[in-house]
């Protein structure tokens, strides 16, 4: 059970405190009792939970048009488009066991999960993850997350797109290896592959405002 004294539980408690991240020193078991009740997103990495308090009106817009973009190149029932509430579970990320909430990712179906107990359980096997940089996890995604993410051995591609300016880098897995293909798009005609089909910067940023 999660101790609301030590871990806020609302929105508005964990804003109270950093609007951006915020970290907090717990054990996996104390992870997932907070993943149970929290109405915010959080991740677990080191020993730590990783909260994010807030996500902006301009992110929102940027993830649900990703995911009607790979709803298009991955159709259901083969696999399944899950959104920032489904956890992905890693049982080794160099410094012990970690579970990440991205924007989006895709897995084949049927699904592969790790289960913590009865109601809460994690995928393990996502093909693509896609996350929505902001000024406050810029870092945190770079340097921490992607990382772990390329542990993943059957991820094939990491995507990462700015919410702040017209730009997309695109991690592609060389197969069957771990080696990576590192690209970034930055041209506002710029397209980039998920498999053999593409994705238009003019589709992903398509009514967001113009930074």
């Amino acid at each position: 059970m999660a101790d609301e004294t030590k871990f806020p539980i609302t929105r508005q408690d964990l804003a109270a405190i950093n609007t951006g991240l915020v970290r907090f020193p717990a054990g996996f078991p104390e992870y997932w009792a907070v993943l149970e009740k929290a109405e915010y997103r959080a991740d677990f990495l080191q020993n730590e939970i990783i909260a994010i308090s807030y996500e902006s009106n301009l992110h929102s817009k940027i993830v649900t048009r990703l995911i009607v973009l790979l709803s298009g190149i991955y159709p259901v029932p083969k696999f399944a488009i899950h959104d920032s509430n489904r956890p992905v579970y890693l049982p080794d990320c160099g410094k012990g066991k970690a579970v990440f909430n991205p924007d989006c990712c895709v897995t084949p179906e049927p699904p592969a999960l790790f289960q913590y107990k009865t109601g809460l359980d994690a995928e393990t096997n996502p093909l693509v993850v896609v996350e929505v940089l902001s000024k406050s996890t810029y870092e945190y995604d770079f340097t921490e997350k992607l990382p772990c993410y390329k542990k993943i051995s059957s991820l094939r591609y990491l995507v990462y797109v700015d919410s702040l300016r017209t730009f997309v880098t695109v991690f592609e897995r060389i197969r069957d290896t771990d080696q990576w293909i590192n690209t970034d798009f930055d041209q506002p005609e710029a397209e980039f592959s998920l498999g053999d089909q593409k994705i238009s910067h003019s589709q992903i940023y398509s009514h967001v405002p113009q930074q």
